[in-house]
């Protein structure tokens, strides 16, 4: 099976980690050099937790784009902190209405996966979700599959949308792309909603919504303040 094949029947992973994330960077030669790097670079592990039911956790292994193992097992739910960030809802809700607002006709608005996301299950995902980057120059993610809609969030320690621009090399519409085919995600197959919050060491809070529809016969929306040079024609309001 394929990452996708795996995600059209479990939803997407709650994270996944490749072997240089999980033992760190290589040195020296041998086991742990340069040998070994290259031979495990596209081996990695999606982690499923409370599939099938709670308490378990599926652990999915891949190597070249495949799924060579898969391990069920019980684990301690209690023993998981929930990570919260209350503050962002007040934003989210703000910016789930001003997009309301400037797409009127509904189109977009009315579909079956944009409703989802002001439901409490999404909502409480997106507030429960530790989705910083694991590097500097790298963008976090956390995704959850909720029936029509795909939610894909990301943390960033900035709330200045300029900042948070300036992390996304390529651009932010190539970034949420590349974000969505790390997860196995195919936008247009189901709605595709991305949460990016953030918050300065001030207190200063904000959440842009993208939202992808898979009706491509609708225009997708994008966070114009999240927009570079060049990303203009790609629409979005806020």
């Amino acid at each position: 099976m394929t990452p996708q094949q795996v995600v059209a029947v479990l939803g997407p992973p709650l994270d996944f980690l490749d072997m240089l994330a999980l033992v760190g960077p290589a040195s020296g030669t041998g086991q742990h050099g340069a040998a070994a790097d290259s031979r495990l670079r596209d081996r990695c592990w999606w982690l499923y937790r409370d599939v099938p039911r709670p308490g378990v956790e599926i652990n999915v292994s891949f190597r070249g784009g495949r799924v060579v193992e898969a391990r069920a097992r019980p684990y301690d739910r209690s023993a998981y902190s929930v990570f919260r960030h209350d503050w962002a809802r007040a934003p989210m809700l703000d910016e789930i209405a001003a997009v309301e607002r400037a797409l009127p006709d509904g189109r977009l608005t009315g579909r079956p996966g944009w409703r989802v996301l002001a439901d409490e299950p999404a909502l409480e995902f997106a507030l429960s979700s530790y989705a910083y980057p694991a590097e500097p120059d790298d963008v976090g993610r956390a995704a959850r599959r909720f029936g029509p809609v795909d939610v894909v969030v990301s943390l960033f320690d900035v709330a200045e949308p300029e900042r948070i621009r300036a992390m996304m090399r390529d651009g932010y519409v190539a970034e949420l792309h590349a974000l969505a085919d790390k997860l196995g995600l195919l936008p247009r197959r189901l709605d595709l909603a991305h949460w990016v919050i953030g918050r300065s060491p001030d207190g200063g809070a904000t959440a842009h919504l993208s939202f992808l529809p898979a009706d491509a016969t609708i225009a997708p929306h994008y966070p114009r303040a999240l927009l570079g040079p060049g990303e203009g024609s790609a629409g979005g309001v806020g």
